[in-house]
């Protein structure tokens, strides 16, 4: 089927394998936004990207954000 479509086997492969890894990501995104959401409506709606990163900087001096 990968000729079918154009695609090397070996792509389908990583992109296969990778799926829990994927699905790891999004649900570490999903808690990454609840919590800037947390912190934009208990500022009343003033904090942006700046004061939240910070904010968030403070509670997990360690995260990285993409």
């Amino acid at each position: 089927m990968c000729p079918l479509i154009d695609v090397a086997h070996s792509n389908y492969y990583k992109w296969r394998d990778g799926r829990d890894a994927r699905a790891e990501r999004e649900r570490a995104d999903e808690g990454l936004a609840e919590k800037i959401r947390a912190i934009h409506t208990d500022s009343e709606e003033t904090h942006r990207a700046q004061r939240i990163t910070a904010e968030l900087r403070e509670l997990w001096p360690c995260l990285t954000l993409h």
